[in-house]
């Protein structure tokens, strides 16, 4: 049996190590109070540093619109036909974006004319709805009897027809086992996204060439929502209500959302009038395709001409007096 000398050796080196451990741990507590001592700001620093980074968004922001906003006006003033190129840009653009979602490098590989495919049916698809409006008797009549595009508007419709029959062939010859589900989802998905990009955007030829008008005003109330969105919810945001806007998007608040829809409809019911005061030529039809929008001259649509409305309570009884009367009661 151990002695008691043996007993006492090994309790004394038990406390020893607790006594180290111990030691080590309040070091190391120390050392982490030490380093969050020293990377501690002051109580202000940090509503300071987010107060400066909205700052420098807010002027980032309105550099980069101001830029934007300067490009329209530029496109806007070299006339109807480059308007209808900034369309057809933006249309090639936001293809290729809702593409490239669903796109998988290591499928493509497996499937031959995969990419080429895709952009076939949107370049079919394009072909089919610029020569059909162009093909309206309206603007038919814009290109000269010496245009080129005039003569190879007749074989539009062939041409499209041969294309599309092209391109279903290359899709049934291209199927690979494995990959069918794929392969059927991907066309529907192109065939979703030109729906979106061209069958939507077929009527902005029709607007831009009745009137830029016609072109400017969806396109500015759309600008219009969402930059007064931005600042209603920057100058408001959270502090009417704390209730989330949308879980998909938490920066989004009801102050931007409400702001931004009455500021919308203020805009939509003065941009028309100050455009027929200052710039009643945005309100004409095209009459050539490379002319300065700025020079055409002509009577204002009808839609534009004042009118008075009554809709108060004088005009409601007189129509129910009418209806069950035969004539109004009132003088």
């Amino acid at each position: 049996m151990p002695d008691a000398s043996d007993a006492a050796k090994a309790s004394a080196l038990v406390n020893r190590r607790r006594r180290n451990n111990e030691a080590v741990s309040d070091t190391t507590d120390c050392d982490e109070r030490n380093s969050h001592d020293d990377n501690a700001q002051p109580p202000l620093a940090m509503p300071k540093q987010h107060a400066e980074h909205k700052l420098k968004k807010l002027v980032k922001r309105l550099l980069v619109g101001s830029s934007l906003l300067v490009m329209l006006v530029a496109v806007l003033s070299q006339g109807h036909l480059a308007t209808l190129g900034l369309v057809l840009a933006v249309q090639v653009a936001m293809f290729r974006e809702l593409v490239n979602v669903r796109y998988r490098a290591r499928t493509v590989q497996t499937t031959p004319l995969f990419r080429t495919s895709q952009w076939g049916w949107f370049v079919t698809c394009m072909l089919y709805s610029y020569s059909s409006a162009f093909s309206d008797e309206s603007l038919y009549a814009l290109l000269s009897p010496t245009n080129p595009v005039r003569g190879l508007l007749r074989y539009a419709s062939f041409v499209t027809l041969l294309m599309y029959s092209l391109l279903l062939m290359v899709f049934v010859l291209t199927l690979r086992r494995g990959v069918y589900k794929h392969q059927v989802g991907q066309l529907a998905w192109t065939i979703a996204i030109i729906v979106l990009t061209v069958v939507q955007v077929q009527a902005f030829t029709q607007n831009i060439f009745a009137g830029l008008f016609w072109f400017l005003y969806p396109v500015g109330l759309v600008v219009c929502n969402d930059s007064m969105a931005y600042f209603c919810g920057l100058a408001l945001g959270r502090k009417i209500t704390t209730r989330p806007f949308l879980t998909i998007s938490p920066n989004k608040t009801w102050e931007g959302f409400v702001g931004g829809g009455i500021c919308t409809i203020v805009f939509a019911f003065f941009f028309p009038l100050l455009v027929v005061r200052y710039t009643p030529a945005l309100a004409c039809p095209c009459e050539h395709l490379l002319g300065s929008p700025l020079e055409l001259k002509c009577g204002l649509p009808e839609v534009f001409a004042p009118a008075v409305y009554d809709v108060g309570i004088r005009a409601s009884l007189d129509s129910l007096q009418r209806r069950f009367l035969g004539a109004p009661l009132l003088p």
